[in-house]
């Protein structure tokens, strides 16, 4: 089911979750996805709950999994708001050029890029970035790439990532969280 070319395609169909939730409960997941999801993690204190996709996903030699994070929080939102597409391997350099091409080429040159060390990661984590601006004037996250990057400036895990998080709490207006 997931191929490079599915990958792509069902990124940009997440993008859909912004105006119109394609799941609202991990049942409706599944039916959208045609598979069962397995239970990963919860996070009580940031009310998430992250499942994970059985069916493994290539793209060019490399293979992933798909995780998909619901929202369950004291202010009320639920549901589907992030999928990630996450690729391990000792030396994943190559691809992460690869992937980066791959997304300039169909998105255009990123909006940000961030970088930064990170003591639990051995080295740091990179941060490409698409975003858009919605009717409000608030800019929302589209699409990003993450790659972990050990301090021996090797790669050893890439994430395709589309967060759909609800403009009205996470958005940037006027370079401020709302």
């Amino acid at each position: 089911m997931y191929t490079e070319e599915s990958i792509e395609v069902f990124l940009k169909e997440q993008g859909r979750l912004y105006d119109e939730p394609v799941a609202e409960t991990v049942e409706e997941a599944e039916e959208f996805l045609g598979e069962t999801l397995d239970f990963e993690s919860e996070d009580k204190e940031l009310g998430r709950v992250i499942y994970r996709a059985a069916e493994k996903v290539t793209y060019g030699t490399e293979e992933g999994t798909v995780f998909l994070e619901f929202a369950d929080d004291a202010s009320g939102l639920s549901g589907l708001d992030t999928v990630r597409i996450e690729f391990t391997g000792e030396n994943l350099n190559d691809f992460e050029e690869t992937v980066l091409e791959a997304f300039r080429e169909k998105l255009g040159v990123e909006e940000k890029i961030l970088s930064y060390p990170s003591a639990t990661l051995d080295g740091g984590l990179s941060i490409w970035s698409w975003t858009r601006e919605n009717e409000e004037s608030q800019t929302e996250s589209l699409f990003e790439i993450r790659a972990n990057e050990k301090k021996t400036e090797v790669c050893d895990k890439v994430s395709l990532v589309v967060t759909t998080q609800p403009c009205e709490k996470y958005a940037i207006k006027d370079g401020e969280n709302q």
